[in-house]
């Protein structure tokens, strides 16, 4: 019996530990942790008698081994079924009476906790607590079921008064049950409580561990956050000072993290802003309430940002401690909305001013429209908001139908993505007939498409395009008509088209064409041709390039031509252009670039002054020599030059010139330096081949050697008429004298023979040997004169031997020696040449006889390939040259010899000095002979 107290007691015990060690306990439902349990202890029924014999092993004896299996397969089945265990109970009690006590008392026990070893593996905690009491329960049955098989089998007193005694333990029993279900509902109650206080405790504990865990992530994210935030964050404390900032903030203000960090917040932003952002911080520490702001900030660098800034407290214990900054740089977004607002004004007066009409449509019906719409309509903008569409364009019912179903079939498929674009006839009330042409496109608008409708007036559009038509007939035949030729060359670089003109300057048919690749046509040399079609290709249009072009006949033209890319509905199919045979022109622009750099040339290097006017008598160009000789007057009027005199001669030169475009000129003399200077000034006018007058081009010639030369050569001529008139007075006079007399005597020997020969033989005799006498004499003088006038021996043999000649008589006077080298060709002469050397050569040997009392003369004639030179040098006395020049009367003969040799264009040295002898040097060209023979 005790044991049966024992087993109230514990079952008070294990549902109580249970409850308390039962974390799910709250959330069971008893009704499906009792059918789990069972259906998993009905599957464990495998456990049988044989199958219990090592738990049952350490049983004192096979009988108890026996009973207990016994019992052990009776709770089993009760565990279970859920059917009732009192037949179950009945056979325990009556197999526990027919044990001893001894046995009775443990055999129970023994069963409750082999069983809930067997089953502990096999159950979950939740069908555990289940199993205690429900087990408890059974084996309290049994127990009864023993009690009443004992007290049916009563036999005497004693059993009696036991039986008594064991009724009031029964009736302490059942005191006891009400009480352990009294103490049970306690128990369960205050189970409940402790466990929902327990797990209240554990669900704080766990949500402090989790608020502690998601407080150091927090922290952990948000510094992670903070340091990876394009945003410029930072701490602000109560003194005003930044305490922390992270790695984007020191873009912000433009220095290092560490001069941020401990920084004044006013050393980093501008006057201008602190005060603000002085008194929304103070707001903040006083009450605690966030700011938000987007305005304009000058940081202390004069940068002016926009920056959206939140201003959070950071509160400990009630109080702000600091205020955590986060701003953001919207300077270019706000930039970005500036352009944008700016742009969505642009287009709103796009939309209002541009020329075609747009309609904004919802389904059919007219949602906006620009001003245009209602000027083309002639509709105010109210009365077309609103209306369908499509009753824009009809006039009569006949044919709105089938304009709201055109009108409507492109509003169904551009809705459905196709923009659609159609033409549509419109009449206007004053039966105007306008050509529109309407494009449809569409847009979303909230969660629906919208459409946008362009309509196009392309009435003159049609217009122009049969003008188009029209002028493209035209042009087609001024192509064909056109001097100039005209090609086309397809991307295939194959010539496909080419006018008759291009044939002829190409040289080639349309037969030999025939769609020919230009490679065939053209030969490698023609680089440049095939450069140029390659970059007129890419889209690079010439208007003039020049190229040589080799015809089939390897004939060479120049060529020019213009090209350009040719599109058709926005593909590339070709280049075009013109070309124009320019080689006529070409050779011209080649003479005309060599005629003027020869001009340039004459311009520079001529020795005169040559000036260049503009028809407003300025100073075009002037060349070097003017520029040393008057200064520099490029770019000035003709008053600026000096003297004035000059000057407005000049000007009065330009007048003639211009006003009898022809050229004049006229001789201007000036005093420099105490010298007279004579100029002659030479002016011409500038007239273009369509004889149009540009300007001037003037020289201006120093004419002063020429002046004195011309003077000199007067009075040489002056003094030539002289000697003239005086060889001739000597040459009568010789003739005369001597000639003459000689003849006169001969005369009138043969007078006397005459008469002799009648009279006295012999005496005509005598007279005729003294006439013949006489007449030697005569012939002999006859030729002396004529050698003086006309060397026979130079006409007859040359200049070598008519020197020689003249050397020997010289020397056979014994009055000097004459040393003579040579080196004379064979070669005729002219003779003027060999006259002048003679004469030059024969005055020179002169003056040596007359001046020099010289012993010997040197004499050297050299013929070299173009050139003949003479030097005559003698050992005489000398004399001073230029006192002798000077002195028109003993420098006579020298000016004669010069001018001999001057006059067929030679040149004439004479280089003399007191004691040193005298020497001339003379050079001569062989090419005499054309010009002056």
């Amino acid at each position: 019996m005790l044991y049966l107290y024992n087993l109230g007691f514990l079952h008070i015990l294990v549902l109580f530990e249970m409850a308390r060690n039962s974390k799910t306990a709250k959330s069971m439902n008893m009704l499906e942790i009792e059918k789990s349990a069972r259906a998993k202890i009905k599957a464990r029924r495998s456990f049988s008698i044989a199958s219990l014999e090592s738990m049952s092993a350490s049983l004192v004896d096979s009988n108890r081994s026996e009973l207990f299996n016994e019992i052990f397969d009776i709770c089993f089945q009760a565990l279970s079924s859920s059917q009732s265990s009192d037949r179950s109970a009945e056979r325990a009690g009556e197999l526990i009476a027919s044990v001893d006590s001894m046995m009775q008392s443990n055999i129970l026990g023994d069963v409750q906790n082999t069983i809930a070893t067997c089953l502990a593996q096999e159950l979950s905690p939740e069908e555990m607590l289940w199993l205690q009491p429900f087990l408890i329960k059974i084996l309290t049955d049994m127990s009864n079921g023993y009690y009443r098989v004992l007290r049916q089998n009563v036999i005497d007193e004693q059993q009696e008064q036991f039986f008594t005694f064991i009724d009031q333990i029964e009736k302490s029993r059942l005191e006891l049950n009400k009480l352990r279900l009294d103490m049970d509902t306690f128990v369960s109650h205050r189970t409940k409580e402790f466990m929902e206080t327990n797990l209240k405790l554990e669900k704080e504990i766990r949500e402090h561990k989790k608020a502690r865990a998601a407080m150091h992530a927090s922290e952990h994210r948000y510094r992670t956050l903070a340091e990876s935030a394009h945003d410029y964050i930072y701490i602000i404390n109560k003194d005003d000072k930044i305490e922390y900032c992270n790695k984007y903030a020191k873009d912000l203000f433009r220095t290092i993290r560490e001069d941020i960090v401990g920084a004044n917040r006013s050393e980093l932003f501008h006057s201008d802003s602190n005060d603000l952002q002085h008194k929304i911080l103070k707001k903040i520490f006083e009450t605690g309430t966030p700011s938000y702001r987007q305005e304009w900030t000058t940081l202390n660098n004069g940068k002016r940002v926009f920056l959206d800034t939140r201003l959070v407290p950071l509160i400990e214990d009630g109080h702000v401690r600091a205020v955590l900054g986060i701003s953001r740089d919207l300077t270019e977004q706000k930039q970005i909305e500036e352009r944008i607002a700016d742009r969505e004004k642009k287009y709103h007066t796009l939309f209002d001013t541009i020329y075609n009409a747009i309609f904004l449509l919802d389904e059919c019906i007219v949602v906006d429209c620009n001003q245009s719409a209602t000027r083309i309509f002639d509709i105010a903008k109210g009365n077309l908001v609103g209306r369908p569409f499509y009753t824009l364009f009809v006039s009569n019912d006949a044919a709105q139908d089938a304009v709201k179903m055109l009108i409507s079939q492109n509003i169904e498929r551009c809705i459905l993505g196709e923009e659609q674009r159609f033409e549509l006839d419109y009449i206007r009330p004053d039966s105007e007939k306008l050509n529109f042409e309407l494009h449809f496109s569409r847009f979303p608008e909230s969660d629906r498409w919208q459409v946008l409708a362009v309509i196009r007036n392309i009435t003159q559009y049609k217009k122009a395009n049969e003008a188009i038509r029209a002028s493209e007939s035209r042009f087609r035949d001024i192509i064909q008509r056109s001097i100039d030729g005209y090609f086309f060359i397809d991307v295939n670089y194959r010539l496909t088209h080419l006018n008759p003109s291009g044939e002829y300057i190409l040289g080639y048919s349309k037969e030999e064409l025939n769609k020919r690749y230009l490679s065939d046509l053209t030969s490698k040399r023609h680089k440049k041709l095939h450069r140029v079609l390659k970059q007129a290709m890419g889209g690079t249009s010439f208007e003039w390039e020049e190229f040589k072009f080799t015809d089939k006949n390897v004939e060479t033209h120049w060529i020019a031509a213009n090209v350009r890319r040719v599109y058709e509905k926005g593909i590339v199919t070709g280049v075009e252009g013109f070309i124009k045979d320019i080689t006529h022109r070409k050779k011209s622009e080649i003479d005309l670039i060599e005629n003027e750099a020869r001009y340039r040339a004459l311009f520079e290097n001529t020795p005169y002054d040559v000036f260049g006017l503009t028809l407003d008598r300025n100073f075009l160009k002037i060349n070097q020599n003017f520029l040393q000789n008057w200064g520099e007057f490029e770019g000035k009027k003709i008053d600026a030059l000096k003297p004035q005199r000059l000057a407005r001669l000049i000007t009065e030169l330009c007048d003639t010139v211009e006003r009898l475009e022809k050229t004049r000129e006229m001789s201007y003399s000036l005093k420099k330096a105490h010298v007279i200077k004579y100029y002659r000034i030479i002016l011409a006018p500038i007239i273009t081949q369509k004889d149009k007058m540009i300007g001037f081009v003037g020289l201006i010639i120093d004419t002063t050697d020429s002046v004195k030369m011309l003077n000199e050569k007067k009075t040489f001529a002056e003094k030539l008429i002289q000697t003239s008139e005086e060889e001739q007075r000597r040459i009568s006079r010789d003739i005369h004298d001597s000639f003459g007399q000689m003849l006169f005597a001969l005369q009138l020997d043969i007078s006397a023979v005459k008469e002799g020969v009648r009279n006295d033989i012999d005496q005509a005799e005598r007279v005729l040997e003294k006439s013949q006498e006489k007449l030697s004499m005569c012939i002999k003088e006859a030729s002396d004169i004529c050698y003086r006038l006309s060397p026979k021996l130079l006409e007859d043999f040359g200049l070598v031997e008519a020197l020689e000649d003249l050397f020997q008589n010289i020397e056979s006077s014994g009055m000097l020696k004459i040393n003579f080298e040579r080196k004379w060709s064979k070669r005729k002469k002219a003779k003027s040449l060999e006259t002048a050397l003679f004469r030059v050569t024969q005055e020179a040997l002169a003056n040596v006889l007359k001046h020099a009392k010289a012993s010997m003369v040197r004499i050297n004639l050299k013929e070299k390939e173009k050139l003949i030179s003479l030097t005559i040098a003698d050992d005489g006395v000398g004399f001073h040259l230029q006192a002798v020049l000077q002195d028109q009367k003993r420098g006579f003969g020298l000016i004669n010899m010069k001018e001999r040799i001057e006059i067929i264009g030679g040149d004439f040295a004479v280089s003399a000095a007191p004691g040193k002898g005298t020497t001339i040097t003379i050079s001569l060209p062989l090419s005499v002979k054309g010009r002056y023979e």
